[in-house]
């Protein structure tokens, strides 16, 4: 199940854009969840097919997902490592065994290559490298061989050490261990040596997409890319070592970028091109939780992060970017407003200022001060030297953090140290006690003389400072409003924000309330430089400044209409809205009180758009498109606007004027001269609550409550690299395999096909269109469930053609998916054959008895007559029925069956002169048999006429 788009905050990033106001917001992240019962989000790895699928090793299995559905296949332990062939044939690792996945007993299913028994392995490791498949626990290595399915394994001769990792470079087969590195070659392991030695441990190596470029990273947390036998440290290791950050994996996004997994501080993106660090993406940052599973990369260059909570997907080719994770931002947002070069944001809770301050933090350090002490120690004990350290200063030495590795191996030191120095504990002990008896001075009759002493040591005082650790932008609560904010505007050069609470002047970071009004809309007026006020009472007011002065000037009476909105145009004329009507005022004064009314459609009672387009007042609802025609003097609808568009499901409008709908697929932008524009990137947002433009770049919020920063770039476009394919195919029978032989018997003639195309951003509502070659080869309709049925087919080939269509307009079509239905036995070539053998039998045999015929085989001549009838009859009626091949109803079928009876009627009575022949029938045919007449010779003829002499004289 997918969640609704959320994004989240990384690290901050300065750029030119308007004076003072310099952030940048953070990349583009989701969020994503699989709604599987009783599967948790304990993730290992993450695998990207040809086609755009994950696949995402769990501790329950392998979960399979497209960007739209999650699919869970089990596996008989838990799912630890993954990799896969060319043709998506995927390996998998799990606890105690290893296999892969494959269509057996007509379903998808796990199927298990390991032949030893009781194996407790744990393969962490799966890689496929040409022909084989590399399975890797701590103590074996298993290599698979494809084309002869045989295994070989390979172990370590040191006991105490054990593999920790499998990797490809320059063509070698490189294996980790604990204390050494080895080359794999024909199922042995030798020693092997950097040109440039390292001593630590390597975690992970992974090729560039394009070039012969490695990205390693080892124990030290260092990390390296590695070309041609040399070693370059990449700058982000300086990043680790200050935050103390185990990392954990590291992986290519594309060709400029890597990401790294860290165990606590989230993932880090890298610029390798620029060597600088991109984004943290931690749990400040919005991230759920620091600890990372495993990271994976898509077609489309997203990264997937695993983390407890699920998955979250980044993108850096989207040119959106978040506000809303900014600390101090709280409730719902109503909308953004750039105002003496700093952003300014409404919201439930107030008003909050994006402003930057600077971040300190308290650092301890010791200052070594000489202190007198007074001590009383026995005479013969005083020494010159007072202090054996007096002088000498102590430096805490700040240590490493250590890792996992570390920690495990240190404990395994600790315990072997703490077993031999028990061993010797009672001897040590001894020997002690020993010597200190030998060495005991004899006990004196008198107490030592003691000498009082005054001593000057060295003594270290702990202090705090406050250390500058740089700037940040946080969004502070404008002082004054503390209410439900919903909207800007500017007045006489100043700004204002309203609400439910009334309108506040707003000065830098505090405001103060000029009109004490629950507010439903404000609009200054041009020509006579006044705000007219619409409360939730239905008044419409009008407002005057002198010097510091509100004045309340008029009071409209528009007999109780709710007004909805209210629009000063260019030449000072007031439009206002309400549910049925437009109401237009010339002037507003207490000699000018005149208006008009005109009628429009608004049954929904909705909140209507009033603009000017190509001169002419427009009104856009939810109903449709409608200008005020100045010749009819009537509100009538834009017809070709709506043809054009669509019904605007949602409606917006900047605050220059121009009008953006949604038509339930797309956004589009209406300016001021009617021109109508695709925002297609919009599309990541249907739930879009505002839009406006500043300097260039469009403020956006969303449905999930997010303030989006759009600028317009050369990463516009939305097109997917993932392609439409046939996920699944089943049959009456089972699981169908695509790729093998598509040939199906008889009986299994109904298949079910799920289709799928990639769509990790939810935006590209794709619809299906398929036709079946063999059927009727028509298209069918466009449909949006990925589904197709196919009930019943007849024997026969078939080819099933697909197309698809996503919201952008954009048309693919599919291989085509060729099979066959073999007919049923009984309606086979040999089947006839030996069919029509039998029945030629039967006709001879029942001829021959019947012209032998004597009392005792009567009943004999007379079965084997009907049956020849029977079978012959059924025989030319199956025929013909295939023939024609007739789907109808029953009623149908028995007229026809009863048709195809009167056109073999004349044949069956031939067939039963002949079968009943006797010497002397002539009537009706002359004395011939069957085969006479149908002009083959009698072969029977010289026996039926003695028969015939012999009951003749009878």
């Amino acid at each position: 199940m997918r969640w609704g788009i959320r994004l989240f905050s990384t690290y901050c990033w300065l750029f030119a854009f308007v004076g003072s106001f310099a952030q940048e917001g953070d990349l583009f992240l989701t969020h994503h969840h699989h709604n599987i019962p009783g599967i948790d989000d304990v993730n290992y790895q993450i695998k990207a097919d040809s086609k755009g699928q994950l696949y995402i090793a769990n501790r329950s299995g392998v979960i399979q997902y497209d960007g739209n559905s999650w699919r869970h296949i089990p596996t008989p332990s838990a799912s630890i490592s993954l990799d896969m062939n060319e043709n998506d044939q995927l390996y998998i690792g799990c606890v105690g065994d290893f296999g892969l996945l494959k269509i057996v007993d007509k379903k998808l299913q796990y199927q298990s290559l390991d032949s030893v028994a009781n194996d407790d392995g744990l393969y962490f490791q799966t890689l496929y490298l040409g022909a084989s498949v590399y399975f890797v626990n701590e103590e074996t290595i298993v290599r698979y061989d494809v084309a002869e399915s045989s295994t070989s394994r390979t172990n370590l001769v040191d006991y105490d050490d054990f593999f920790t990792k499998l990797f490809v470079v320059d063509g070698k087969i490189l294996v980790q261990t604990d204390k050494e590195l080895y080359e794999y070659a024909n199922g042995q392991l030798v020693s092997f040596a950097w040109p440039e030695s390292n001593s630590s441990e390597f975690i992970f190596f992974e090729k560039h997409p394009s070039e012969d470029v490695y990205l390693a990273g080892t124990t030290d947390n260092t990390i390296y890319t590695y070309q041609a036998g040399i070693f370059t440290r990449s700058e982000v290791s300086a990043l680790l070592f200050e935050n103390e950050s185990f990392v954990d994996n590291g992986i290519w996004i594309n060709d400029d970028h890597f990401a790294l997994s860290t165990l606590e501080n989230g993932a880090i993106l890298y610029n390798y091109r620029q060597n600088r660090t991109v984004e943290v993406i931690n749990r400040e940052k919005g991230l759920p939780d620091n600890e990372v599973h495993a990271i994976g990369v898509d077609l489309e260059h997203g990264l997937w992060i695993s983390h407890e909570f699920g998955l979250s997907r980044m993108e850096l080719g989207i040119p959106f970017k978040t506000f809303s994770n900014f600390q101090g931002l709280h409730g719902h947002l109503y909308e953004a407003f750039f105002y003496d070069e700093s952003l300014y944001v409404a919201t439930s809770e107030g008003v909050y200022h994006l402003t930057k301050v600077e971040r300190y933090k308290n650092v301890a350090y010791y200052e070594t001060v000489k202190k007198r002490v007074i001590k009383s120690v026995p005479k013969e004990a005083i020494d010159d030297d007072t202090s054996e350290n007096e002088g000498q200063q102590e430096v805490e030495q700040p240590q490493r953090k250590l890792s996992k590795r570390e920690q495990r191996i240190a404990r395994r030191k600790a315990r072997k140290a703490k077993k031999q120095s028990e061993q010797s504990e009672d001897q040590n002990e001894a020997k002690l006690a020993e010597e200190e008896h030998k060495n005991k001075p004899s006990q004196k009759l008198f107490k030592p003389v003691e000498e009082v002493t005054i001593v000057a040591k060295n003594v270290k005082l702990r202090k705090m400072r406050k250390e500058l650790v740089g700037e940040e932008w946080v969004f502070k609560q404008v002082d004054g409003i503390h209410f439900k904010t919903e909207r800007f505007f500017v007045y006489q050069d100043e700004l204002y924000a309203a609400g439910t609470s009334g309108v506040f002047h707003i000065r830098a970071d505090s405001a103060e309330m000029v009109i004490h009004e629950p507010v439903r809309f404000v609009t200054p007026e041009k020509k006579h430089d006044r705000l007219i006020v619409g409360n939730m009472y239905n008044e419409v007011k009008i407002y005057y400044k002198e010097g510091e002065e509100w004045v309340e000037t008029e009071n409209l009476n528009l007999h109780g209409d709710l007004v909805k909105t209210a629009f000063n145009d260019e030449n000072g004329r007031t439009w206002f809205a309400t549910p049925t009507a437009l109401i237009a005022f010339d002037d507003i004064t207490v000699d000018h009180f005149d208006y008009k009314i005109f009628k429009y459609k608004n049954q929904f009672i909705d909140n209507p758009k009033l603009t000017f387009l190509n001169e002419r007042l427009y009104l856009i609802n939810t109903e449709g498109y409608f200008f005020l025609d100045s010749v009819k003097l009537q509100v009538v609808p834009d017809l070709a606007l709506m043809k054009l568009l669509g019904k605007p499901v949602k409606h917006l409008q900047q605050r220059d004027g121009e009008v953006w709908v949604f038509n339930g697929k797309n956004w589009y932008k209406i300016d001021h001269e009617k021109n109508v524009e695709l925002m297609d990137v919009f599309g990541l947002f249907p739930d879009m609550s505002y839009v406006s433009i500043y300097n260039d770049r469009h403020w956006v919020i969303d449905g999930a409550n997010e303030l989006l920063e759009y600028h317009k770039s050369i990463d516009d476009s939305l097109y997917t690299m993932s392609r439409s394919f046939i996920r699944k195919a089943t049959s009456n029978q089972g699981d169908i395999d695509l790729t093998s032989i598509r040939v199906f018997d008889y009986d299994e003639n109904t298949f079910y096909f799920e289709l799928s195309k990639p769509d990790y951003r939810g935006i590209l509502n794709t619809t299906y269109q398929y036709r079946v070659t063999g059927v009727d080869g028509e298209w069918s309709e466009w449909i949006s469930q990925p589904q197709i049925t196919l009930s019943y087919l007849q024997p026969g080939a078939y080819s099933l053609d697909i197309r698809t269509q996503d919201a952008f307009g954009n048309i693919e079509q599919l291989e085509s998916f060729n099979f066959e239905i073999n007919p049923p036995y009984w309606q086979t070539l040999w089947f006839y054959s030996l069919q029509i053998a039998v029945m030629i039998l039967l006709v001879v045999i029942s001829g021959f008895m019947n012209r032998r015929a004597r009392e005792k085989y009567i009943i004999i001549t007379e079965v084997l007559t009907v049956l020849a009838l029977v079978l012959i009859i059924e025989f030319l009626q199956a025929i013909a029925v295939n023939y024609f091949n007739v789907e109808s109803s029953p009623v149908m079928d028995l007229g026809i069956n009863v048709l195809i009876a009167f056109c073999i009627f004349p044949l069956e009575q031939a067939l039963k002169q002949y079968l009943k022949a006797e010497e002397n029938r002539g009537k009706g045919l002359g004395g011939k048999g069957f085969l006479e007449i149908v002009g083959i010779p009698n072969p029977f003829a010289s026996s039926i006429k003695g028969t015939g002499d012999k009951n003749d004289n009878k």
